[in-house]
């Protein structure tokens, strides 16, 4: 109590480094980069870097990209429109739907977590060369160039819809977005085989084995036992629940007409909702 923040987690970096998370991303760290060499080469070595980390033998090396992901973006001019087809709702959904099973949910009174370094670049700059990326690189459908009362282009930030993915923060080509830590640790929460939800950060912190900082919430039953960390029954009767909770969640979704078994109310007006909320949302 009384702390104005700025605390830095020393002990994640550590903890990371020394799980599960870690090995399994240092197997694949040179997959991506080799496919500059094109799909097949790429592939054939990717498969025996991992393979050779699988006997033991990790080779020394680390590839790097030769750019940064924002770096790689073309003009819209070089390339067709995508004519995508309408979601069916069984096999393809659309955005707000797959953000509201996400069970996304951030104070409606709090400032907007994603800030702009230039409000005027969306659309003085990436809309006429980009066609402005951030509304289709977006996972949650966040940003929107919408038309305002004048005729003229917008650019809207609907904050509520944030899925935390940071994929903005990373793939802006004028790097104008600033994606920044919420109020109260909002975003995304996961539902566990015990019913209950917990946020994104309580599956980190039990993969890494640390005091989870949200009071009341349980150890993760989405992932298997073996991988959230130490389990006080012995660990075949947990895989064994954990096997018997994801069968169960299973077959409900398969004799759900809509796969889909919920009480909350109906995403679009849901997500009609969110938008409405000003405070939430950013006009620029």
């Amino acid at each position: 109590m009384g702390k104005t923040g700025g605390d830095e987690l020393i002990a994640y970096p550590v903890k990371l480094k020394a799980s599960w998370i870690w090995k399994d991303l240092d197997k694949v760290r040179n997959v991506k980069p080799s496919l500059r060499w094109g799909s097949v080469l790429g592939t054939i070595y990717g498969g025996f870097d991992m393979w050779m980390h699988d006997l033991g033998l990790r080779l020394p090396w680390t590839l790097r990209h030769k750019k940064a992901d924002h770096e790689c973006l073309r003009p819209a001019a070089e390339f067709q429109p995508i004519q995508y087809p309408k979601p069916d709702g069984v096999l393809s959904f659309d955005k707000p739907s797959s953000v509201f099973l996400s069970n996304t949910n951030h104070e409606e009174d709090q400032p907007v977590h994603l800030r702009l370094k230039d409000p005027s670049i969306p659309i003085a700059v990436n809309l006429p060369l980009y066609a402005e990326p951030a509304q289709r690189y977006c996972p949650a459908g966040v940003y929107e160039v919408v038309t305002a009362d004048n005729g003229q282009p917008r650019f809207q930030i609907n904050a509520q819809n944030c899925v935390h993915c940071k994929t903005c923060d990373i793939k802006d080509p004028a790097q104008n977005i600033d994606w920044t830590v919420p109020e109260g640790g909002g975003g995304p929460t996961i539902p566990t085989c015990d019913g209950h939800a917990t946020h994104s950060l309580a599956l980190l912190s039990a993969a890494l084995m640390l005091p989870l900082p949200i009071a009341g919430h349980a150890q993760p039953g989405g992932v298997p036992p073996s991988k959230v960390g130490r389990s006080r029954r012995p660990r075949r009767h947990a895989v064994a629940s954990w096997r018997r909770s994801r069968s169960a969640a299973a077959i409900s979704q398969r004799a759900s007409p809509s796969r889909i078994t919920t009480t909350k109310p109906a995403p679009t007006s849901s997500i009609l909702r969110w938008r409405s909320r000003p405070r939430c949302g950013a006009a620029l």
